[in-house]
């Protein structure tokens, strides 16, 4: 098993975050075979297909993007593979009011942005899922068409290109996961802000202000 850890940057890297990555990968040397495929400066979809095709040129099983304001558990790695998926995502929030995670499944209703409780950590099968902390086995590219990563407009919104990937990865068959034992955090305003910050702070608007979702 080969591993290419793909961060991608547009601008500077908060030193938490580096140090966090840099410990990061010290920790899984010892156990998978691991390179580096990174890019910086590029636009986000330029950035993605460069790290697959380093990636590639390296025979890698596995390609594991991860954003430049994204950190994460030691054992991020080992839970993700553990998963079996073709592509297996970790929690994450986004960084603004009410912090939603970043993973839709289907309902009876339609496709919904559900809560995951981060005291209850368990894996799920889900349709999309947030680019931010996400391994991909590499062959899965290979029932694709390219350009993998887009963006596009469909009835009259934006759909980014994590979700695009991954709509594009449901119709060709291909098993997504959301694995909610890796909480990661989120750099958010100067600080991290994991799923489980997340609920204090969720909590403490709705108290102090009657913010609601």
């Amino acid at each position: 098993m080969k591993i290419a850890f793909a961060i991608t940057s547009f601008g500077e890297v908060p030193f938490c975050i580096y140090q966090n990555h840099i410990q990061c990968m010290c920790h899984w040397t010892k156990k998978y075979d691991m390179i580096l495929a990174t890019s910086y400066g590029s636009t986000l979809l330029n950035a993605r297909e460069s790290c697959l095709d380093i990636a590639r040129e390296n025979d890698c099983s596995h390609i594991f993007y991860v954003d430049s304001d994204i950190a994460l558990p030691l054992g991020a790695l080992d839970s993700l593979i553990s998963c079996n998926a073709d592509l297996a995502s970790g929690l994450a929030t986004r960084r603004a009011w009410p912090f939603e995670h970043v993973a839709w499944m289907k309902s009876k209703t339609g496709i919904v942005q559900p809560h995951f409780d981060p005291n209850q950590p368990g894996i799920y099968p889900v349709e999309w899922v947030g680019g931010g902390c996400a391994l991909f086995k590499v062959s899965a590219f290979d029932k694709l068409e390219k350009p993998y990563f887009r963006h596009v407009f469909e009835d009259g919104r934006q759909i980014y290109e994590d979700v695009y990937l991954c709509m594009k990865m449901r119709e060709a068959g291909l098993f997504i996961v959301l694995d909610s034992r890796v909480q990661c955090g989120h750099m958010c305003r100067g600080q991290l802000m994991t799923p489980k910050q997340a609920e204090k702070v969720r909590k403490l608007y709705e108290k102090e202000y009657g913010q609601k979702k």
